[in-house]
């Protein structure tokens, strides 16, 4: 697997594969810098969903944004 590798069904956005070594943040220090690390060794991939519905089973937080 590359160090970033997504599988996208276009018939089912909803069950898009996803790993970066890069972790979630994708910024160093910040506390998911290197969390897809050991899913991308052990050859794992994240659900990577598109519809609201799926989206917000998924979500374990939110952040809102208001001017």
């Amino acid at each position: 697997m590359s160090p970033d590798s997504q599988i996208v069904p276009l018939g089912d956005l909803d069950k898009t594969r996803f790993i970066g070594t890069m972790g979630q943040s994708g910024q160093p220090g910040h506390p998911h810098y290197d969390d897809m690390i050991e899913p991308w060794i052990m050859g794992e991939m994240a659900i990577l969903p598109f519809s609201r519905a799926e989206v917000e089973k998924a979500e374990v937080s939110r952040l809102l944004l208001k001017p």
